[in-house]
């Protein structure tokens, strides 16, 4: 008997001893992988994407996807200790609760989670790089952190408006909203009455996406030289608005 108790002691200190040496060894690769491929994939967006359908999958749904897969293996393959991973799910939970109803509305949080998703998925990778020679103990303080620090970060901000790319329009909390800058602004001053010409010409964008609604310029040529580019002419802060303009003769209506 006080043999086979011995063994039986010698065999639990050896599985201790391998959970020890998984839990200081990470699967690493996968979240590192799905936060590059999150990136090369918003970048393909952001340079040839063309439409509100691609703004929106590069505002919601890559990165719902890569926290999606980043969170499943934390909890399927990570090798990180059954309890650590409860814990970094109830973290998780608690951080995306703070973000949606840290907002005025629960659609508005919803749009701020959605910008925040990225950088979620971001910190995960970098911080876990960057540990990479720590220990587990050390480690996991520091993922519990960045969690914290990024739902901190953007419960700062506040959501203004949805902006014509579907992207939120986001603010500092200590700082005036966009609706209270444009009601600072200053009253325009009447200057007689505008006399826009009878028919459109062909330069001219009198319809909302121009001539037909095709979103086309005809009739008018630019110039492809542009060591001397163009010049702003004139600006005026109108404050927040959803209109498109109106480019008839002499005349800009928004």
């Amino acid at each position: 008997m006080p043999r086979l108790d011995e063994h039986s002691n010698t065999e639990q200190k050896s599985r201790k001893t391998i959970r020890a040496i998984q839990t200081e060894r990470l699967r690493m690769w996968p979240p590192i992988v799905i936060a590059v491929v999150q990136l090369a994939v918003l970048l393909f967006l952001e340079r040839y994407g063309r439409t509100n359908i691609h703004n929106a999958v590069a505002l919601g749904v890559v990165p719902g996807i890569a926290a999606l897969l980043t969170l499943a293996w934390w909890l399927l393959a990570s090798r990180a200790p059954r309890r650590a991973r409860l814990i970094g799910l109830s973290l998780v939970i608690a951080a995306v609760a703070a973000v949606v109803f840290s907002q005025r509305s629960v659609e508005m949080g919803g749009m701020l989670l959605a910008l925040a998703l990225r950088y979620f998925v971001y910190s995960a990778a970098i911080v876990l790089l960057v540990s990479f020679p720590a220990r587990w103990k050390f480690r996991k303080w520091a993922l519990a952190m960045v969690i914290v620090i990024c739902a901190v970060f953007f419960c700062a901000m506040r959501v203004d408006s949805i902006g014509g790319d579907l992207f939120p329009v986001v603010s500092w909390r200590w700082k005036p909203s966009a609706a209270q800058r444009s009601a600072a602004l200053a009253g325009v001053d009447p200057q007689g009455r505008a006399e826009a010409p009878e028919e459109a010409a062909p330069g001219d964008w009198p319809d909302f996406l121009g001539h037909g609604r095709h979103n086309r310029v005809s009739g008018v040529r630019f110039s492809t030289n542009w060591d001397a580019p163009p010049r702003e002419i004139w600006r005026r802060n109108i404050g927040p608005g959803w209109s498109a303009f109106i480019g008839v003769g002499d005349y800009l209506f928004t």
